[in-house]
């Protein structure tokens, strides 16, 4: 999948995260997002074949967000979530997540990554005009957030 962002021209790095399951940071657009993978086959980080994915990109919000908001986003989009998470720092971060499962699917997986990717990128701009930060939105450090369940 690194392979797939790198070909479109995207900053992207892989590591693990703390299940031991290859996680890609991505830097495009301006923002950064980050894909976690699920039920991993053994092997490399950057050959492993996952089950599942999912798509992450978070937002600092003030503490006065309207939940309704988040809501009205949900009742919208298809594919995405979005809620709201409080970091342990007392800042609240308004998130939006898609899930893929490409085992058993018969998808081409490069494009279905990349089809999935662009649509989280698509979400995330309609998600940042919606919170009001359609301009520039403040990020937590990825190194804070911990989606893995």
């Amino acid at each position: 999948m690194l392979s797939v962002l790198t070909a479109q021209q995207k900053a992207a790095r892989i590591d693990v995260d703390s299940a031991g399951d290859p996680r890609i940071f991505v830097k495009a657009d301006g923002y950064d997002y980050d894909v976690f993978f699920y039920d991993c086959e053994a092997g490399t980080k950057e050959d492993r074949l996952c089950a599942s994915y999912q798509f992450f990109i978070g937002f600092l919000v003030p503490d006065a967000f309207p939940l309704s908001k988040i809501n009205n986003w949900n009742r919208a989009h298809r594919y995405a979530r979005a809620y709201l998470f409080k970091l342990a720092s007392g800042d609240m971060h308004a998130r939006i997540e898609i899930d893929v499962l490409q085992a058993g699917t018969g998808a081409n997986p490069d494009e279905l990554f990349r089809l999935m990717f662009t649509k989280i990128q698509s979400h995330s701009k309609e998600f940042r005009t919606e919170i009001g930060c359609s301009a520039k939105c403040k990020q937590t450090e990825m190194t804070q957030v911990n989606t893995k369940r």
